[in-house]
Formats: structure tokens, C-alpha cells, sequence
């Protein structure tokens, strides 16, 4: 996390010259929760960009799993689950919202990688474009819109090609916050999750689960119930 050089101030008096050191500390040791839910500004998520808002500074992300807004909100937590979907297509995703702090635009392209959590490859990748609306009582924040799940990034996990179970093992979500039409600010947090099949439906459950295996060929999944 950048932060801004201490100012320096020099002041003649007589023959003895003075200095003074101004320096700015971001403040730490907050959860993920406390700092959405109000707390002092300081690393967004687990390795959250903290820094100057708006105006080009760094943002500070919180990574989020999207819900309606009429639900409660669900902050990602480090080594905690993270929910997959049944998305319309087919598959399985990971619906991934965020809160943010610094922004001067209303508009973010908003991506979301999963990485092995040993070797950094890239197993899942989505990026789009959404909208933000500022969190009410919450100055210099925004938050992904919540009142359509188009607003958030819908990471393709399954059906899963490669020998690592997706469900149960644990990876890395990066969530990254680029913001558009303003002077230029990134900002991005990564966290490690472990996706979970919890559907209350046991067909889509049993689904999510036969499609999350390594391994995964054509038809596999047919023969479920």
C-alpha cells in the first residue's frame, strides 16, 4: 500500500534552521466485517489496497458475496465458504460483490480471479462492468448495486477440468476494482475461500457437487437421481 511522503517543513530562525515530519499511518487490526459495517479506513479484506479516496488514489476493496438487497449482506472471510450458484447457462459460479472505498465515478470494471493457492495459476477468470451506489451513513463509500445479480461477477468455477476438487479445498479469490470515466484509481484484495455446494435442494446440490469434482467429462453428471 502506497502512502504519501512525509511533508516537510522548514523554518528559519536566527541561524538554526528547524524540522518538522508530518507522517500519515493507516490504522490496522480491524476485521473484514468491522471496517464494512463502519470501522476506521484501513486494508480493505484480507490484503485489501488502502490509501488515498477518490481523485486517483488507491481504493480499498471488501470482498463480498452477493445478495439481494432486501438480504443481509455476506462479507468473505479468510479460509471461510464461499457459496456457488447454478448459473442460467449451466455450471456452477461464484457470485462475487464488493464494497469500496475511495471512488469518484459511479461505474467500476469489477474482475474476479480464482488462483491455486500454491502455484498462483489462474483456474477462473470474469471481468464486467457494473455499477456502484454509495453506502448510506458510510461516507466515501460505494458498494456493487445489489438490486440485480448482473451487477456482480458471476467467476466460472464448474464444471471443473482439472484434477483439484473445487468444493472443500482451498484457493485464492482475488477481487479487483478498476474505476471508469474519473481520474484513474485501482484497488484489490485477495483472500483464500473454500467454495461449498449448500443448496437447500438436493438435486441441485447433489449437481453442484458431481460438476465441482476434478476430473469432469461430458455427461458426467448425467446419471444424477
Amino acid at each position: 500500500m502506497r502512502r504519501p511522503s512525509p511533508s516537510l517543513r522548514w523554518v528559519g530562525l536566527s541561524s538554526w534552521l528547524a524540522a518538522a515530519c508530518l507522517s500519515l499511518v493507516a490504522c490496522g487490526g480491524e476485521s473484514v466485517a468491522e471496517q464494512a459495517a463502519g470501522g476506521a479506513a484501513g486494508n480493505g479484506g484480507a490484503a485489501g489496497n488502502g490509501g488515498a479516496a477518490g481523485s486517483g488514489g488507491a481504493l480499498e476493496v471488501v470482498p463480498m458475496l452477493y445478495t439481494y438487497e432486501q438480504e443481509p449482506r455476506v462479507f468473505l472471510e479468510e479460509d471461510g465458504p464461499i457459496a456457488l450458484r447454478r448459473a442460467p447457462q449451466g455450471g456452477q459460479v461464484l457470485m462475487v460483490a464488493a464494497q469500496i472505498r475511495g471512488l469518484d465515478s459511479d461505474t467500476i470494471d469489477l474482475r474476479a480471479r480464482l488462483r491455486h493457492p500454491e502455484t498462483g495459476a489462474i483456474i477462473a477468470e470474469e471481468t464486467r462492468t457494473v455499477v456502484t451506489q454509495p453506502m448510506p451513513g458510510k461516507a466515501g463509500w460505494s458498494e456493487t448495486d445489489r438490486r440485480t445479480e448482473s451487477q456482480s461477477s458471476h467467476l466460472p468455477a464448474c464444471p471443473n477440468y482439472d484434477a483439484r476438487d473445487i468444493v472443500g479445498q482451498p484457493y485464492l479469490l482475488e477481487v479487483s476494482v478498476t474505476e471508469l470515466y474519473a481520474d484513474y484509481s485501482e484497488g484489490s484484495a485477495t483472500l483464500t475461500i473454500v467454495p461449498a455446494c449448500d443448496q437447500l435442494d438436493e438435486y441441485e446440490r447433489e449437481l453442484c457437487k458431481c460438476e465441482c469434482e476434478g476430473g469432469y467429462t461430458l455427461g458426467k453428471c448425467g446419471g444424477v437421481f
